[in-house]
């Protein structure tokens, strides 16, 4: 298990890679092999699909860098909103 990988969403689905053979895991295996895909899901922990996370505050300097490195849109401003 320590060289394999096992993603599940609900949104996406089953993904399993192979981590020797593709570290950035880039070609799922799950329809390839979908037994040992659905093996290693068997093991693994669950996570709901949108846990409850608090409100962050950040500056407006942080909000800037965090836009510039494209993790925040202009949209997504806590204060823009109404």
């Amino acid at each position: 298990v320590g060289s394999e990988a096992v993603i599940y969403g609900e949104s996406h689905g089953l993904e399993y890679y192979r981590l020797q053979e593709d570290p950035g895991m880039h070609q799922d295996l799950a329809a390839v092999d979908p037994e040992r895909a659905a093996e290693l899901q068997k093991t693994g922990c669950r996570f709901p699909e949108a846990a409850p996370t608090p409100d962050v505050v950040a500056s407006p300097e942080a909000l800037e860098h965090l836009q510039a490195m494209g993790y925040v849109e202009p949209d997504d401003d806590p204060a823009a909103a109404p």
